[in-house]
């Protein structure tokens, strides 16, 4: 992984895109009744419940009509661990399909991440939308849902060279039904895909110095044709790209003042006519951009102080809302009502990636929004009105003339509402006795009805439940057919209370009666289970004999799961319409002890040789945990050294792992383990070492260099610079020299090196006028993957009339060779004159060069060897 793609992925979270939830012009007023609708956001309190887990961060979500033959929309979800799934269905029953994984190809089976995931009518010859999803293999993927065979497929359309952060479908260039799709990432660019025959045809639509991060095709300019690219990214310059017809053209709008990670299209200000443009910052502000008289205007309307992740527009109440998602661990709502307006909706104790606005769940009135978190939980936010709905298990069925049974029922509570509710029955047929044991109940609870056969009928008969509260109410009919002789049997107890701990399992025994002689097949089903229980056992069918009949089912709950009340339907069908129900109360408690989750910001990390990394630990309270957790790695791996910030923390908090290798090539696996008391949990990083990175070596003096004086006041420096490759060779190297003064001049041999393999010789030139001559320059090297490498020259000159030291010297050693000169003639004078002395008196002599001499090596000259001292070594 690229460096500064990690950090956008974990911090930023990657990625920085916005998932919509709605397709072209009507993406922000789906499944609209204005009529049934005039509430704001803040008149009701938002409930909230987990629909979907996915043990792994959720990036963005979308809902469309992808399955043709289903009823009502379909959400998708994608995630880090490459999954999109969908998700559909309605209260506390949803059903969750996987319907894509990406795999990074020629590996075992490694995921890649999907970043960003938008639905539309991608192909209309097909029934349904389709989903266009890009991921960490740069790749642009359509995922779509086969009516016929009810299987989904994928395929990709295009790959990029890098990473790409989020995708936008919708119309664009025109005089066509085929939608085009956008999608954005590292490339610095915006890329249109458009369709053209089978293939799909890519254009660069939108440049910059710095990557886009986000984009949202909208109609701006209401008066020109045709929609246009709401384009931002890491220098937080918000840009518009159109295509006039002929060519495509980009419009630089406004600096928000901070890098962009979202952005939409969607008229919140009735101040402002059309729609604005609202942009997310990493600082956490969210800024409302329009057109005014021809000119552009930005006002923040909300200051969140953490980054924003996620933002998202949609209907609410009776007019257009924001979502965002945020680094505080929370969901909330903008809109406006005499000036812009905020709401914090749901919080979670862990960072919000992602959020959505749209209608999955069509029991609830009106649009929903999602929260999708660092921790895989994908949980739905909603209003309703305060009062009670009834739910019955099935809306008909047959009974004997004399038999007796009872049909269970929910008094669902709705809005918050605890209050009573008063159940009552209405047109009753002298055909049959019915009653309700229990007139007064508390919301949130199971009743049954009692009936009785009298006598047959030849139309089956209505039973009316009524459910008032002070604040609503409910009605509900049950279709009686009553028949001479039918099957006789019906469950022991109309309910059974279970408590259950999450993250574990317990029996659920049911007791069904049957006065037949003789043996009859009976079916099982669960029906409204939520998401996070299940029953084991109770499926399929069922010999009933004649008397008690015992079976058991097994309840588990998965350890994610809210804690709350659940309650929904086991249903007996005895077949020719006959059913039979029995309703479970599951009351999931915490998990069985509090305690904490340690999750990596990533799994495996590569590291080369000699080099060193950090990564993050998150230690995460969950059930109310509130001790201190010591956190410890293990094996001692040879070669790694690994330094934690701090040993012991409380969560929710994080630990930095500091992690450098000395030498060995090769995966190790190290094991992150947190301790607190009895519970102990553990994790796992894969470090890869990889052989060691190239090093550029740079050799200059220490002492730095001299100046020498040339003529007409300007002085000269040379010198040698060696360059050495450690660890590796360096391709396409670059050398200038950095803060030369204007009448300088300067030579590098050579300037460009193509290759080096080997220890190279610089020499460098400098020339100019005396009075400007630098003290220190920057030496700048860089190629075409690595560098720059920065190393800082110093340089030395003497001052006018200054004596340099040479001079000195020089004239001290002419001064002291005079003396010698002057002394040694004097010295000759007097030798001369005492032989001369002595051969007078009959002395001999004996000539020096006569006498036997010595061998005596020739004296070296004297060598300058350089210092390597001081060397500027920079690691890349």
């Amino acid at each position: 992984m690229k460096d500064r793609a990690c950090t956008y992925l974990l911090l930023l979270c990657l990625i920085f895109t916005s998932m919509h939830a709605l397709l072209l012009e009507g993406k922000a007023e789906m499944n609209i009744d204005e009529d049934a609708i005039t509430r704001s956001p803040d008149d009701l309190p938002y409930l909230n419940e987990r629909i979907y887990n996915e043990n792994d961060l959720v990036y963005r979500a979308t809902a469309a009509d992808l399955m043709a033959n289903n009823p009502g929309p379909e959400m998708a979800t994608c995630s880090k661990n490459g999954n999109v799934v969908v998700t559909y269905g309605s209260r506390l029953s949803w059903t969750s399909t996987l319907v894509h994984t990406s795999v990074f190809s020629g590996g075992a089976g490694e995921k890649a991440q999907v970043f960003s995931l938008d639905s539309g009518d991608v192909l209309p010859e097909d029934e349904g939308d389709e989903l266009i999803a890009v991921d960490e293999r740069y790749a642009v993927n359509l995922i779509a849902y086969d009516e016929g065979s009810g299987k989904w497929s994928s395929t990709i359309l295009w790959k990029d060279t890098d990473w790409l952060y989020e995708v936008d479908i919708g119309e664009l260039v025109g005089g066509t039904e085929q939608v085009e799709m956008v999608v954005v990432g590292e490339q610095k660019r915006a890329t249109m895909l458009s369709r053209s025959g089978a293939s799909w045809v890519s254009t660069t639509i939108a440049t910059d110095i710095d990557i886009f991060e986000a984009c949202w095709i909208a109609d701006i300019y209401t008066d020109r044709p045709g929609n246009e690219v709401v384009l931002g990214g890491g220098r937080g310059i918000l840009f518009i790209s159109y295509f006039d017809g002929n060519i495509w053209n980009q419009e630089e709008i406004m600096d928000v003042g901070g890098q962009v990670t979202d952005v939409t299209v969607v008229d919140l200000d009735p101040t402002i006519p059309g729609d604005e443009i609202y942009a997310s910052t990493i600082n956490g502000d969210v800024l409302e951009v329009y057109l005014k008289d021809g000119n552009w205007s930005k006002t923040i309307v909300h200051a969140e102080g953490k980054l924003i992740y996620g933002m998202e527009t949609g209907y609410l109440g009776d007019g257009n809302a924001l979502s965002i998602a945020s680094y505080d661990n929370r969901v909330g709502l903008i809109w406006y009502s005499d000036g812009f307006r905020f709401r914090e909706i749901y919080r979670e104790e862990y960072i919000i990636m992602g959020t959505a606005i749209f209608d999955i769940d069509p029991a609830y009135e009106g649009n929903e929004v999602l929260s999708l978190s660092y921790l895989g939980r994908v949980t739905m936010i909603f209003q309703e009105d305060a009062g009670a709905e009834l739910i019955l298990p099935f809306e008909e069925t047959s009974l004997s003339v004399g038999e007796k049974i009872r049909v269970p029922f929910i008094v669902e509570k709705r809005g918050g509402y605890e209050g009573s509710v008063e159940l009552s029955l209405f047109e009753i047929s002298e055909n049959i006795n019915a009653s309700i044991p229990a007139t007064t109940v508390g919301s949130g609870t199971i009743s049954y009805l009692e009936i009785e056969a009298r006598s047959p009928t030849d139309q089956p008969l209505e039973v009316r439940i009524y459910a008032n509260t002070s604040m609503s109410s409910s009605i509900r009919s049950l279709m009686i057919n009553i028949e001479g002789e039918s099957k006789v049997f019906q469950t022991v107890d109309h309910r059974i209370d279970a408590m259950i701990n999450a993250d574990s399992q317990v029996d659920l025994p049911i007791e069904i009666y049957s006065d037949n002689e003789q043996p009859f097949v009976l079916g099982l089903s669960k029906i409204m289970i939520p998401r996070g229980l299940d029953i084991e056992n109770l499926d399929g069918i069922l010999t009933v004999s004649s008397g008690i009949n015992m079976v058991s089912g097994i309840l588990s709950a998965e350890r994610w799961i809210s804690v709350r009340v659940y309650m929904f339907f086991i249903i007996l069908d005895g077949g020719n319409g006959t059913y039979r129900a029995v309703a479970i109360e599951a009351s999931v408690q915490d998990w069985r002890e509090p305690t904490f989750k340690l999750q990596l910001e990533t799994s495996r990390i590569s590291i080369p040789e000699g080099g060193n990394a950090t990564v993050r630990l998150y230690v995460i309270a969950e059930n109310g945990f509130q001790g201190n957790v010591t956190i410890s790695t293990y094996p001692d791996v040879p070669g790694i050294s690994i330094v934690l910030s701090k040993n012991v923390i409380q969560p929710t908090g994080s630990v930095d792992i500091f992690i450098e290798v000395v030498l060995g090539v090769g995966d190790d696996l190290l094991q992150m383990k947190g301790t607190s008391g009895v519970i102990m949990v553990e994790t796992y990083l894969t470090v890869s070492v990889l052989p060691p990175a190239a090093v550029l070596d740079i050799d200059l003096d220490p002492n730095g260099y001299g100046y020498v004086d040339t003529e007409d006041s300007k002085v000269s420096s040379e010198f040698w610079v060696v360059l050495t490759p450690v660890n590796g060779e360096f391709d396409g190297l670059v050398l200038r020299v950095d803060g030369l003064p204007q009448n300088f001049s300067i030579s590098i041999t050579p300037s460009t090196i193509q290759k080096l393999f080997f220890p190279l010789n610089i020499s460098i030139r400098i020339e100019g006028p005396r009075r400007e001559a630098p003290s220190s320059l920057i030496l700048n090297i860089s190629g075409p993957d690595e560098g720059p490498w920065e190393a800082e020259v110093q340089f030395w000159i003497k001052e006018n009339g200054e004596d340099d030291g040479v001079s000195g010297i020089l004239l001290i050693i002419v001064i002291v060779l005079c003396i010698m000169i002057v002394i040694a003639v004097a010295v000759g004078i007097f030798f001369k004159n005492h032989v001369a002395r002595g051969l007078k008196h009959g002395e001999t002599h004996h000539d020096p060069d006569e006498m036997e001499r010595p061998h005596r090596r020739p004296a070296a000259p004297e060598r300058f060897h350089g210092s390597r001292g001081g060397n500027d070594r920079i690691h890349h």
